[in-house]
């Protein structure tokens, strides 16, 4: 099975609903929250500059670039039509943010006339992330910034002891709707061939103790139910081990999240 964020589109609206409801769910939380803030703390914002967001999904960390840079204009681009109608339904109204629909490689701006660039959780669903960097490279002026922030979805889990039955999840999942889960160890290099330096490196472990990964858990008993690896009964019982671990505060789930902040030389 194919990672279905390379083509929203094509897995469907309940497809985009579903993962853009999620998505939000995990900016929400506090840690989250702070990655962002992080990275946007690191960037310097002129006024009448502008900043792209590519990959910007449903739009829940364009908002908070939009309400943190109020006094830049904030482009919001992303491949999936499905993603951007939600995000133009959903959006908080902020005069400086707009959602465009674009090709998934090229963005119609003029080279150099973009202070900031940042793309989120997007390059990990990438099967070939160099054509995303290098489209930056030519967007940013000299100077500009490249915020990465992804996550290591190779250290991703859900397990709170060893053979936990929602490790099944967790691993599931990875092998199904992540592209690359070993990216972390590939921006070093592609940051030197097209360009950048390194100006700033971090790595943030997200534990979930809510229903953050909730979705990981359903789209792992339905896909092993629909294959024939597991029972209806298994099925219903993998969502419902999850629920009762989050109502008693009992959920273990951990995902490293890694910020890269490259500079165009």
């Amino acid at each position: 099975m194919s990672d279905p964020f390379q083509d929203v589109d094509k897995a469907g609206n309940d497809f985009a609903e579903a993962s853009a409801k999620t998505m939000e769910i995990r900016q929400s939380e506090p840690i989250m929250e702070r990655i962002v803030e992080r990275y946007l703390k690191e960037l310097q914002f002129e006024t009448s500059g502008l900043l792209v967001e590519i990959g910007c999904g449903a739009g829940a960390i364009s908002r908070r670039i939009a309400k943190h840079a109020e006094n830049v204009t904030v482009l919001a681009f992303d491949p999936s039509a499905n993603y951007i109608s939600i995000a133009k339904r959903d959006k908080e109204e902020f005069p400086n943010l707009s959602f465009s629909v674009f090709d998934g490689e090229y963005i119609p701006i003029e080279n150099g006339k973009v202070d900031n660039i940042i793309m989120h959780t997007v390059l990990s669903h990438l099967v070939d992330p160099s054509r995303l960097v290098k489209e930056a490279h030519r967007l940013l002026r000299s100077n500009g910034k490249l915020v990465i922030c992804d996550a290591d979805f190779s250290k991703a889990t859900l397990a709170s002891s060893p053979d936990d039955p929602l490790s099944l999840a967790s691993s599931y999942f990875v092998k199904t709707h992540v592209t690359d889960p070993h990216l972390i160890g590939k921006i070093k290099p592609l940051a030197s061939k097209f360009g950048f330096g390194i100006e700033h490196f971090e790595v943030t472990g997200r534990v979930v103790n809510g229903n953050g990964m909730r979705m990981w858990v359903e789209v792992a008993a339905k896909g092993m139910l629909e294959s024939g690896n597991i029972s209806p009964v298994l099925a219903e019982a993998l969502v419902a081990e999850h629920d009762f671990r989050v109502e008693r505060e009992k959920l273990y789930g951990f995902l490293p999240f890694f910020t890269f902040i490259l500079q165009k030389f």
